[in-house]
């Protein structure tokens, strides 16, 4: 129980009105891993570190992973792969190529890291939905539609680490 921590707020900034807002965080341990065991649930996969994710990838998920994580990212087939592609995969139970395999994971990854940082899924959804102006000077985007690329993804999790630690 030792590195388990507690949180029970953060502090953000309202990207459209710049105003300082306090979240508050469900009030429950947070161990260190929790986020693989979460991508692993969520890709319907035994997931224990970052190898078994490579692995994964490399190997190419399965159509049932893309069915499982369907269940809470909305629009996560449309993020994939084209429609027929996946269409395809899921009739043919295909496995996915190794890029898709990464956007799965990568979706997954940012899914279960927001649920970590928000404390329910309701929430974590709730802000993973939301169109805003993230990239100045480009339409409105999600964090999910950002997470689909790896710099994209890299900006969603730093996003949501610093309003885990209250910075902004």
């Amino acid at each position: 129980m030792a590195n388990v921590a507690r949180r029970r707020n953060a502090v953000t900034r309202n990207a459209v009105t710049g105003e300082v807002v306090r979240v508050k965080l469900k009030n429950a341990p947070v161990a260190p891993g929790n986020v693989l065991v979460h991508v692993g649930k969520l890709l319907d996969q035994k997931v224990r570190s970052d190898a078994d994710v490579v692995r994964l990838v490399v190997n190419g998920l399965p159509a049932r992973s893309l069915t499982r994580l369907a269940t809470k990212v909305r629009g996560a087939g449309q993020l994939v792969a084209p429609g027929t592609t996946v269409r395809r995969r899921l009739k043919d139970d295909e496995r996915f190529s190794v890029g898709e395999s990464e956007r799965m994971v990568r979706l997954a990854r940012v899914y279960a890291l927001a649920v970590e940082v928000f404390g329910e899924e309701a929430r974590a959804e709730a802000w993973l939905e939301r169109s805003l102006e993230y990239l100045p000077g480009q339409a409105s985007q999600s964090p999910l539609e950002l997470a689909v690329t790896d710099p994209g993804a890299r900006m969603v999790e730093g996003m949501l680490l610093k309003t885990q630690h209250g910075l902004f």
